[in-house]
């Protein structure tokens, strides 16, 4: 109940430019990276999942709808998982940081 709430008050904030996705179930975040990166090989490759939405909203020719920002919440319940994500996301970039919470 409290990641529900806690996702409900981050979803309905309004932030101009910003797609928020929330990946329950996450695994080992291949959401994310199709959603940053794309996916499949050579013929059957397909762009980032963002640049695509980017792409589909920017042609409809609304400056107000242009995406700048990705904010991906992620969840997924087997802490079995969590090495393997964290060394996912170094691969893809991101750096781990301490939080004081």
């Amino acid at each position: 109940e409290t990641l529900a709430q806690e996702l409900s008050l981050r979803l309905q904030q309004k932030k101009h430019g910003t797609l928020r996705v929330a990946d329950l179930g996450a695994g080992m975040l291949s959401m994310l990276e199709l959603f940053m990166n794309g996916g499949g090989e050579k013929e059957r490759s397909k762009a980032s999942m963002f640049n695509i939405i980017r792409n589909i909203l920017g042609s409809g020719g609304n400056s107000d709808e242009q995406l700048t920002e990705l904010e991906y919440f992620a969840y997924e319940s087997n802490t079995n998982l969590l090495d393997g994500c964290k060394e996912k996301l170094r691969r893809l970039g991101f750096e781990e940081v301490s939080s004081n919470n």
